[in-house]
């Protein structure tokens, strides 16, 4: 029965493969500066993140309008769109001041996740 203090023959051999390919990868690769790298695509992502909720938002936004614009004129009910509009304006409103709180929460995280892997 093999004792679980001393390392298997897997581990030997994955550190010695790991020690080869260390060997063989070239200095410039390993001279990257891969934190700064990490840190540039996060950002990235973050940004691309944002801009794709930003813009599905408005698609859906933008389809719902339409939508209740032909209901309300199936039902021959055309008053209801001015109210409609004023209670959009006023939701937009809200929502936007919310998403600018919550984007500038998670950018102070953000910066404090990079200050912390640095």
């Amino acid at each position: 029965m093999a004792d679980h203090n001393e390392p298997n023959e897997v581990k030997l051999k994955i550190g010695i493969m790991r020690e080869k390919l260390k060997e063989t990868v070239p200095i410039m690769v390993q001279e990257f500066p891969w934190k700064k790298a990490e840190h540039i695509l996060l950002e990235r992502l973050l940004n691309l993140a944002q801009e794709a909720v930003k813009w599905s938002l408005v698609l859906f936004l933008i389809f719902s309008f339409v939508s209740d614009v032909v209901y309300t004129l199936s039902i021959n009910r055309e008053l209801i769109i001015p109210v409609g509009l004023f209670a959009g304006c006023l939701v937009a409103d809200f929502v936007k001041e919310i998403s600018q709180e919550l984007f500038h929460r998670s950018e102070v995280y953000f910066e404090f996740v990079v200050s912390m892997l640095s």
